[in-house]
């Protein structure tokens, strides 16, 4: 009679250890008496069976499956599943094989923590198009550019390069490019081809410089050398487009531009004032 008496204080006493957060068998019973203790954040309850595996339950008293280990000194924990979702046979499963990576030196921990980082990078990297990377270049850097450039820039890379709008930036390869630009040229453009491959290898370059590319595909691509102008007009030349030039405001830019080298874009942008005998071709004012 007192033997068995103090069998059951002895396990009386058992339970209130484990209860308070000590290691005792886990049983799918006890875990679902497990609670934590006013004031406190969370608790562990370890199990005696299998080493290394605890359930942890919060003040909210949500209750999950952990595998707990110590390496180079420091504990580390894997968590495995809410006790809702996996049974406590299949959580000492789990422990067991984590156990067995860590004795052959492998780090579980640190090898979940390197995936999530990669599949984060992978996303990231799927995430930055060809798109995004043109709308950033003429967002954060072409702003401060001129006008014409931007825009033609822009223009040309979206339209050389529509089959690849929606796919990484960092797919496309030297390959592409210099198909892309074979094409443009066969098509009796080569001075476009020579632009567009300028224009990639700038945006590229940016991005490179941002650290949100490693590789520009557009660098020592082959294009086709762009034709030198013959010569500039002799100042006897530009006299007479000068002379030829009609007073009208039309004619006013082009002769402007011509003779003292100012930007045609710049000269279009003065105000003309039209003076008072200007006739329009065709009107009868």
């Amino acid at each position: 009679m007192l033997s068995r008496w103090v069998r059951c204080r002895s396990a009386v006493n058992q339970r209130t250890r484990f209860m308070e957060g000590g290691i005792m068998r886990l049983t799918e019973r006890d875990i679902d008496g497990l609670a934590c203790k006013s004031g406190q954040k969370d608790k562990l309850f370890f199990d005696d069976m299998q080493r290394g595996l605890a359930v942890r339950v919060t003040a909210a008293g949500s209750k999950t499956y952990l595998c707990q280990y110590t390496i180079g000194g420091s504990k580390k924990r894997v968590p495995l599943g809410s006790v809702d979702a996996l049974s406590l046979a299949k959580a000492r499963e789990a422990v067991a094989a984590i156990m067995g990576d860590l004795a052959k030196g492998h780090d579980p921990a640190a090898q979940r923590k390197a995936e999530a980082a990669e599949r984060k990078a992978k996303d990231a990297r799927d995430g930055f198009t060809l798109s995004v990377l043109i709308s950033d270049w003429e967002r954060l850097h072409l702003s401060t550019k001129r006008g014409s450039y931007a825009v033609e820039a822009v223009r040309a890379l979206k339209n050389g390069f529509v089959k690849y709008l929606d796919l990484p930036a960092a797919d496309l390869d030297r390959k592409a490019v210099v198909k892309v630009a074979d094409g443009i040229a066969a098509s009796g453009s080569a001075t476009m081809a020579g632009r567009l491959v300028a224009y990639g290898s700038a945006a590229y370059g940016w991005a490179l410089k941002r650290g949100s590319l490693s590789v520009n595909p557009f660098l020592t691509v082959p294009v086709a050398a762009t034709p030198k102008r013959e010569r500039v007009l002799s100042d006897e030349e530009l006299a007479e487009v000068w002379r030829a030039s009609d007073p009208c405001c039309a004619a006013q830019p082009p002769s402007l531009s011509s003779c003292s080298g100012v930007k045609s874009c710049g000269a279009e942008s003065i105000i003309w004032p039209r003076p008072p005998d200007c006739r329009y071709v065709g009107s009868d004012r």
